[in-house]
């Protein structure tokens, strides 16, 4: 049996709204790639974890749901998650959060999609061993169920995911990114596997920089976007960016600044702005460095939207819609984020036909989007309470009935003490 943890750091780098799952893409490449270059390429189970005590998230939710959308429903065979810090709980604590889980409406999109199911487990907490508690017993008890579960579910997980190779290795050599997996030249006992049954994901959120070798835009998204423009295999400036994204519809136009040299303003009313600029700066271009260290750019759609191109993003959205299987009522990610997509064009179409109103709809936008995001956490924040409330009730109850059972145990002892005595006399 091997056991490979890999962890997901830099899933959510949030600079704006165009690049959030744009970075997500690009971070799952990376692990993928490093799990190749080690020769881990099948896997018989996939476990994202997340701890109690921390609650899952909203970004919890969004890897995971990437993941899927990356993989494929394939992957939905062989996941599962794991709540940590789960030593305490005993069995009917732990079917009560199972139950608000897979009850609750944000998060049924996602638990139908853990075949495999939800799991527990924990750790002896060093207080309760210190002061030599008797809760360490039961924590010690719990435990050890939660960790044979686990095995017998490792060990009855026979078939595999495959991972199909992406890039060479030439590409993961050069790449900026911080190594997922210990390479052999870093740890040198590390040995090479030709497969991996199990892998344990844990999604945490740090910055960093990385490198691409797929396009950074999905290529059924609503939103359009040109064709990749090659650019140079150097780091480009701004002004280079916008040349490039301006020679799609005007080749031979000397560019101007859009910026404010002092304020670092963007003024949309200017007479030397044209919609191709406002274009660029409601959807910044995307960068793009291929396998042979080539770098792209890809801006979107400066083409004017037609009557037939309105009627096929209603197909498309149509379509999107019952391919994901999104929710019609309720909270839906996979709805929300081909909505989102589907505004993003629409903004884009009316930016080229007018720019003053394609920058008031883009506000609007972000305007609608930061609320629902506000909206989201107010959400998660009142689930969360609200479970940590309904646990700790559960705890005082069980803790009152525990000296119920004493006092009655005493009780007991003291009326036959005073039988015994009125006897005695």
């Amino acid at each position: 049996m091997t056991l490979t943890a890999v962890d997901t750091p830099g899933l959510f780098d949030r600079r704006s709204y165009t690049h959030d799952m744009q970075l997500v893409d690009n971070e799952i490449d990376n692990i993928k790639n490093m799990c190749i270059r080690q020769g881990v390429t099948e896997f018989h189970l996939i476990c994202f974890c997340a701890s109690l005590e921390a609650g899952i998230n909203n970004q919890d939710l969004q890897a995971i749901e990437k993941f899927l959308d990356y993989f494929g429903l394939e992957l939905a065979q062989h996941l599962c998650m794991v709540i940590t810090r789960c030593e305490s709980k005993n069995e009917q604590q732990r079917e009560l959060i199972r139950a608000e889980i897979e009850r609750d409406t944000y998060f049924q999109s996602i638990t139908r999609r853990l075949n495999k199911g939800i799991y527990f487990s924990g750790a002896l907490k060093c207080d309760d061993w210190n002061r030599a508690n008797d809760a360490i017993l039961l924590q010690f008890y719990n435990i050890c169920e939660y960790r044979n579960k686990l095995i017998e579910l490792l060990e009855n997980s026979r078939t595999t995911f495959k991972m199909k190779p992406l890039i060479s290795e030439h590409k993961s050599s050069t790449s900026h990114s911080r190594p997922l997996v210990p390479t052999a030249d870093d740890q040198q006992l590390t040995p090479q596997h030709s497969h991996c049954p199990y892998i344990l994901m844990n999604c945490s959120h740090r910055q960093h920089q990385y490198k691409s070798n797929d396009i950074m835009y999905q290529k059924d998204s609503l939103l359009k976007y040109e064709s990749p423009r090659l650019i140079v295999s150097h780091d480009i400036s701004e002004t280079d960016v916008k040349k490039i994204c301006r020679a799609t519809i005007s080749p031979c136009f000397q560019p101007t600044s859009l910026y404010d040299t002092n304020l670092k303003l963007f003024d949309p009313y200017s007479d030397l702005c044209r919609p191709a600029d406002i274009l660029d700066f409601l959807f910044p271009p995307i960068e793009h460095i291929d396998k042979n260290n080539h770098k792209y750019i890809i801006c979107v759609s400066r083409h004017p939207a037609t009557k037939i191109d309105v009627y096929n993003l209603e197909k498309n959205l149509d379509h999107r819609l019952k391919l994901s299987q999104a929710l019609e009522v309720g909270l839906c990610n996979h709805r929300r984020k081909i909505y989102n997509e589907c505004f993003d064009e629409l903004v884009r179409q009316i930016t080229i036909e007018c720019s003053e109103r394609g920058i008031l709809l883009s506000r609007i936008r972000n305007t609608y989007r930061q609320m629902m995001n506000d909206y989201l956490n107010n959400y998660l924040s009142a689930n969360a309470y609200a479970m940590r409330t309904l646990l700790l009730n559960e705890e005082i109850k069980i803790k009152l009935n525990n000296q119920i059972d004493h006092l009655e145990y005493d009780i007991e002892q003291i009326k036959k003490q005073l039988i015994n005595a009125e006897d005695h006399f």
